[in-house]
């Protein structure tokens, strides 16, 4: 299994033939851009499968995080967390593996969005564990907001991120890219197989080693 440096130099060194030069059309943060879509989708589409049952552990990361004392909204119930995106696998299930306690074996109640405001204070009523919840804010950004706890200050979760990369403290030429072998060939494959595509339909209609397409006779 590979960092995500090296999953780019081998996607880099299939589309140049072979060759590793500096040379190439893509640059690096376009193919990373393209290996995050194409884990997410693949993910995703494994989900879906009859026989699935579980997330393979090796897409799975560890986010922690700790709000410092002024980070938090005074005299507010509701603790928020910001929270990298992660994996839509269906139109009923997300990434989240684990969001709980910091000592990984307490996990929090999760509200669903979808839950309306009576049913949301019914489980409030019945259940004594802290809840949390996953949102967007108008800032674009994403939140796991805490319930039932306004102390809480630290939290642990364990996800499929949509680009593991903005996972804090993700290093990409030391940290092994979340996926398995077979995965990562699979979007190798699939991601040198596009852009060769794509340099075939941009490629140069004239022999004359430039990039350009002569005009078209009046």
């Amino acid at each position: 299994m590979s960092t995500l440096t090296e999953i780019v130099h081998r996607i880099t060194s299939n589309v140049n033939g072979g060759n590793t030069t500096d040379e190439m059309r893509f640059d690096s943060l376009y193919i990373e851009s393209k290996i995050h879509t194409a884990r997410a989708s693949i993910l995703s589409a494994m989900s879906r499968q009859p026989m699935f049952d579980r997330i393979n552990e090796a897409c799975v990361q560890v986010y922690s995080v700790e709000l410092l004392e002024e980070d938090a909204e005074a005299d507010c119930d509701v603790v928020r967390f910001p929270c990298p995106t992660v994996v839509r696998l269906d139109d009923r299930h997300d990434g989240f593996v684990y969001v709980g306690h910091v000592n990984g074996q307490k996990p929090f109640l999760r509200i669903r969005s979808n839950y309306t405001a009576l049913s949301m204070h019914s489980i409030f009523q019945k259940e004594k564990g802290v809840a949390w919840d996953y949102v967007a804010d108008y800032d674009g950004k994403f939140y796991i907001q805490v319930y039932k706890n306004p102390k809480q200050r630290k939290l642990l979760v364990r996800a499929l991120f949509n680009d593991p990369t903005e996972v804090p403290n993700y290093r990409r030429d030391i940290d092994q890219y979340p996926i398995d072998a077979t995965l990562e060939n699979d979007i190798v494959n699939t991601i040198t197989n596009d852009l060769l595509k794509q340099m075939v339909r941009t490629s140069d209609v004239v022999s004359d080693s430039l990039d350009t397409i002569p005009n078209k006779p009046n």
